[in-house]
């Protein structure tokens, strides 16, 4: 059985922050059928989505997890409708003055022709949006409004890492603000009583650990595994080598020369191959020196 070379590496780098993020793509067909299913998952009532605000200083803007799994839209102060009955959705966009696109580019609403390219119903300027949840009332009586409840999910944090520092910020008595989705929910149910809330977050993590045959495609193409901490990383470096019979080597990058980092439990194979990896590197540094002052 052929065993794939899974190889490890801490990298400390120091680079300046590009403009805009990229991202695994997806055809408009994938993000409509994830609507779909996320639909029938609810059954019934309005889904209600926002996607990530301002993004923090001197850090690329990245959209979270679950909004961008559901719309494939980066842009910011983006926001989701959706009618779970008959996945019809909606984008609120902010309107954007010339010297917005000229730092941040035309989001879709700037853009005008996206709605049908990515199966939206349409997309609207973010100032329309309570006004659209009003008529979206349909009748008299409560209603469901499917929203995040839970932490969001995010390219650096997982929802267990944002509940736990959103716990601990509320240990000083001084530091007790609610998180961003916590004030939109507040807000909802004061402006808008006749919603019922409910949680859309379980549906949405039971959809994204079903793979659609497009993901594994895209997953099978990775070549590099970036995991948010040494946890996470010891994690899956032991299911790859216990589960999947995969041999590592585990070198650290950053310092002067490669450093080679095995466990006391690796195989001989794994502390070879950590050789072999530090051996390429180094002179792969080697020769780009001597290219350098030739």
């Amino acid at each position: 059985m052929r065993r794939a070379l899974f190889a490890l590496a801490c990298c400390s780098l120091l680079a300046s922050v590009p403009g805009a993020a990229e991202r695994l793509g997806y055809p408009a067909s994938e993000f409509i059928a994830r609507r779909k299913a996320l639909g029938q998952a609810l059954g019934s009532g309005t889904a209600l989505m926002f996607g990530s605000t301002m993004p923090l200083n001197g850090i690329r803007f990245r959209q979270d997890n679950d909004f961008y799994y559901l719309t494939g839209n980066t842009d910011v102060n983006a926001v989701l409708v959706m009618d779970a009955a008959t996945a019809d959705a909606w984008l609120f966009l902010p309107a954007q003055g010339a010297r917005e696109i000229r730092s941040d580019g035309k989001n879709w609403l700037s853009q005008g022709d996206q709605a049908k390219t990515w199966g939206f119903a349409g997309i609207q300027p973010l100032s329309e949006l309570t006004e659209f949840l009003e008529r979206r009332r349909g009748g008299f009586g409560q209603q469901v409004l499917w929203t995040r409840l839970s932490e969001r999910d995010e390219v650096d944090d997982s929802r267990g890492d944002k509940g736990t520092s959103l716990a601990r910020r509320y240990n000083n008595p001084l530091s007790g603000q609610p998180s961003e989705d916590g004030y939109r929910a507040e807000t909802i149910r004061n402006r808008y009583p006749f919603y019922d809330l409910r949680d859309v977050v379980p549906a949405i993590d039971k959809l994204r650990v079903i793979k659609s045959p497009r993901e594994i495609e895209q997953m099978r193409r990775a070549n590099v595994l970036v995991v948010p901490d040494l946890e996470a990383g010891n994690m899956l470096a032991k299911s790859l080598s216990f589960l999947a019979g995969a041999d590592a080597a585990g070198i650290v990058l950053g310092a002067r020369v490669p450093i080679i980092l095995t466990s006391r439990a690796d195989s001989v194979p794994t502390r070879l191959a950590s050789c072999g990896i530090a051996a390429l590197v180094a002179q792969a540094r080697l020769e780009s020196a001597a290219k350098a002052v030739a």
